[in-house]
């Protein structure tokens, strides 16, 4: 069955191993994860399993209806299996909120083990009272799990199949085929006055019921406004135009804020701007009323709503205008002022930000608006991603142009900057579509060639000019990412200079299309090895790019008899959350391991520390020695698990500095089709230390050579086993 956008009651659709728009909650002594095997409908099931004693300890599979529903009553149905449930049971769960009704199917909770069995559990609807309703499985106490082909009903109807609300943000359609907005003369005083304008365009977008509710498309309001205030001369006659506009808006109802009581505040929401600004006290006054009666119900505002799981930002209704590749003055002016007000307000890094970010709203201004094509237009909108210094950000998808400019065609070697050096480090070979050019790929390096020159320049001037287009938390990083593309041109041909053996070549080398080389492969073989293997010495090994939660108890096992683990952080992850999981097999009590900062989405722009998240312990806390093997290429979920495993019992951490990356990520659109995202939710150590740029610092330092790329040798991985050993 075909559902619309939102919805995965079936969880069909997957994603790094994971059912889309579902999340967990609960005690980390389950396992949560996707059973092909054991399934009602289609190709997945969602499993949890206990792992030991779990009694009187729970874990819920969650889908947040996205929703608001209109109706009497609302209705789950869904097939629950079962094995082996002790001291507790499965059951189908729904629950309203804020503290509305709650549903966990008491009176026909199922235990012991049972076949596939369909179950229906209902509760009235109070649409007034209702802010977010939450549907899904959950099992108590001891056995396994399984869920499937779950519906939602109002009234006795599939809500996938309901029309869906269309606000008038949604039907809004004047400015589709262009803005009408002519911005080429941008005087100082021009600039000045749409450098207010897009403070106060953003904050009236988060903060102003009328706009909250979905009553106004903003982007278009701002083509409305713009051709009677570029034109204004005087400072008074501009402050009176943004009074006449908020006041054009409608009244505003009087909302009471709610009680916010000892939060402890990480960031601030920083709107001195408005009591301090070079504007009148009439536009002061009418930006303090709206925040005074700001729009304050969570998860219900037309463009920005918070993750259930993770309270990172979403990001809603943002078009990405994709009809127009090269959008015109006014969409790029839109597109500068919707990013800069999304890092304003939702980014947990804000303060990190190396430059005043002010100051980059001014820098950039002409760079949007002067962008002559399409090219430099994604350039520009490029660079200023990479100013908030964060490897989660980056253009994503839809800059074709930049594409074009870097070209389609690749060395056959890969190289990494080692020993500050770019040094040849693997080779691609034939990929899966040959294009004719016969079954060889001619790789004119061996592992270890350090280049020098390309097309004659010095690999250190490249980098210094480039890296102004790659998004980093580090200069590390940057180089990272960088290294993945210097090689890449829109010709066939490149001229390279290179020492190998101590000898230094200068030659034309052969590139080729992307298809013609296994180059995903290379980055990806680690998950295509085995999870767990045996070492010399009787040392385990750990693979975490295809380790999934289901091998815990597998692993459990294989880990009794040796005399140490390696846990291998360096490559991609399998994309399912291992972090529990694996590092509950580590610790011997609960145990902090990060501190998360969230948004308040009742104050756009404050962030929020949270109390420290903990880790517990599995049953049998291994007692070997454990080493986790970091570098560069560990990221964001890598990092995070990085940060569990550290608080094990005999843990060390060696290699090199993480990427500097933590933090779910928050994807959203720019005009021109542009897909980018931000680091959502900010990850510091238990006692506040910072993560973002610095990355997870090992315990033992070891970096990579090119005598052991030469080699083959893998020097962290033989560090890691002496250290098991007690080999000096």
């Amino acid at each position: 069955m075909s559902y619309r956008e939102g919805y995965n009651l079936s969880f069909e659709q997957v994603e790094f191993n994971q059912p889309i728009y579902w999340h967990v909650l609960g005690n980390n002594n389950y396992l949560n994860y996707l059973d092909s095997v054991h399934v009602k409908h289609g190709k997945y099931s969602a499993v949890l399993e206990s792992r030991g004693n779990s009694y009187k300890q729970l874990k819920t599979w969650v889908f947040m209806l996205p929703d608001h529903l209109e109706g009497k009553e609302i209705t789950l149905s869904g097939y629950i299996k079962t094995e082996n449930i002790l001291n507790g049971f499965a059951a189908l769960m729904i629950r309203i909120d804020p503290a509305v009704a709650y549903n966990i199917m008491e009176k026909q909770a199922v235990n012991g083990t049972t076949d596939w069995k369909e179950y229906r559990i209902s509760l009235p609807l109070q649409p007034e009272k209702t802010k977010s309703i939450a549907i899904g499985g959950l099992l108590v106490g001891d056995g396994k799990a399984w869920f499937d082909d779950f519906k939602v009903f109002v009234d006795g109807k599939d809500i996938t199949l309901l029309e869906k609300k269309d606000y008038p943000a949604s039907t809004d359609k004047e400015f589709n085929h262009g803005s009408k907005i002519n911005t080429s003369d941008i005087s100082s005083a021009k600039a000045e006055n749409l450098i207010l304008l897009t403070k106060i365009w953003g904050f009236l977008k988060y903060h102003h019921p009328k706009i909250a509710k979905g009553e106004l498309n903003w982007d278009y309001e701002l083509f409305r406004f713009l051709p009677q205030y570029l034109p204004v001369n005087s400072s008074k006659e501009r402050d009176m135009l943004l009074v006449n506009w908020i006041e054009n808006l409608g009244q505003l109802n009087t909302l009471a804020q709610p009680k916010q009581d000892n939060l402890k505040i990480f960031l601030s929401n920083n709107i001195d701007w408005i009591k301090t600004g070079p504007f009148s006290s009439d536009l002061k006054n009418k930006l303090i009323q709206v925040y005074e009666n700001r729009w304050n119900e969570a998860n219900n505002h037309y463009y920005i709503g918070i993750g259930h799981d993770t309270e990172k930002p979403i990001f809603k209704n943002e078009a990405a205008y994709e009809n127009m590749p090269y959008p015109d003055a006014g969409f790029r002016l839109l597109s500068l002022m919707r990013y800069w007000n999304i890092i304003q307000y939702y980014f947990p890094y804000r303060n990190l930000i190396d430059k005043n970010w002010e100051k980059v709203l001014e820098e950039y201004l002409p760079q949007f608006i002067h962008s002559k094509n399409e090219l430099e237009y994604e350039l520009a909108a490029l660079r200023l991603i990479c100013e908030i210094g964060d490897s989660h950000a980056n253009i994503w998808s839809g800059a074709d142009k930049i594409a074009q400019l870097k070209g389609d065609y690749f060395s056959p070697s890969k190289v990494e900057f080692v020993e500050k050096q770019l040094v040849v480090t693997d080779h691609y070979g034939v990929g899966p579509y040959n294009y004719g050019v016969g079954p060889y790929i001619h790789t004119p390096f061996k592992l270890g060639d350090i280049i020098t020159h390309i097309n004659d320049k010095k690999v250190e001037d490249l980098v210094d000019s480039l890296k102004i287009l790659y998004s980093g938390s580090n200069d590390r990083t940057i180089k990272r990412d960088l290294a993945h593309e210097i090689l890449r041109s829109p010709h066939t041909k490149l001229l390279v200079t290179f020492i190998s053996n101590g000898q230094t070549f200068r030659k034309e080398i052969t590139l080729y299309l992307r298809n013609q080389l296994n180059i995903r492969d290379v980055y990806l073989k680690e998950s295509r090895e085995s999870y767990f293997k045996v070492l010399e010495s009787n040392v385990g090994y750990i693979n975490t790019s295809s380790f999934l939660p289901k091998h815990v108890s597998e692993l459990r096992e294989k880990l009794k008899d040796t005399r140490g683990v390696i846990i291998d952080l360096r490559h991609s992850t399998s994309g399912a959350d291992i972090y529990a999981s694996l590092g509950a097999l580590f610790i011997e009590s609960s145990v902090p391991f990060v501190r998360p900062t969230v948004m308040n989405i009742n104050k756009p722009g404050e962030f929020i520390l949270r109390s420290p998240n903990q880790i517990e312990p599995s049953e049998d806390t291994y007692r070997g020695k454990v080493v986790v093997l970091v570098n560069e290429n560990t990221q964001s979920s890598q990092e995070y698990t990085a940060m569990v495993l550290r608080a094990g019992v005999n843990t060390s951490l060696l290699g090199t500095s993480t990427a500097g990356a933590d933090g779910n990520m928050s994807p959203f659109k720019l005009p021109g089709g542009l897909s980018t995202s931000i680091s959502g939710i900010g990850i510091l150590y238990p006692d506040g230390k910072q993560t973002q740029k610095i990355g997870i610092i090992p315990d033992v330092l070891v970096e990579r050579s090119i005598n052991a790329i030469v080699s083959g040798e893998d020097e962290l991985l033989e560090k890691a086993i002496k250290i098991i050993k007690n080999v000096q």
